[in-house]
């Protein structure tokens, strides 16, 4: 009977530390993967940027990649159209990120912070909710979705 709680507490305990160590919230999904944008300031795609005389600037699409290794990448589609004239831009970009909250099973609300790679995004921060990025850049409120 001793060997047997012996073997049942180090198990327990073996759980217990590779729980502790994995970025998951308290619904058991990863915050690693990729995250689809949804709406911006609450408006769901095509969000209107700016429209000067008969221009106007969309944003179309977008996503974020959040690697393991505390590495993202996003990319951002946004059109420019001039009388019926379609012009399509991706602008994309990458660096490093830091999670808080990520590995508790107390945490259900990850805060990140990104920072850039030299290529002038960033650093901007969020928080994660569940399956749900949100990041906030320059008071703007860019949701994605897993």
């Amino acid at each position: 009977m001793r060997r047997f709680l012996t073997i049942m507490t180090i198990v327990l305990a073996g759980g217990l530390l590779a729980a502790c160590g994995d970025d998951t919230g308290t619904n058991g999904s990863s915050i690693f993967g990729t995250y689809t944008l949804q709406t911006i300031d609450g408006v769901s795609l095509p969000w209107l940027n700016r429209q000067v005389g008969a221009t106007v600037f969309e944003i179309t699409a977008g996503s974020v990649r959040l690697n393991s290794d505390n590495t993202y990448s996003f990319s951002i589609t946004s059109t420019e159209t001039t009388a019926g004239i379609v012009e399509t831009e991706v602008t994309t970009g990458a660096g490093t990120f830091v999670a808080t909250g990520a590995g508790t099973f107390v945490a259900t609300v990850f805060s990140i912070q990104f920072s850039d790679s030299g290529d002038g995004f960033g650093p901007f921060s969020g928080s994660i909710t569940g399956k749900t990025l949100t990041i906030i850049d320059e008071g703007v409120a860019f949701v994605f979705r897993k």
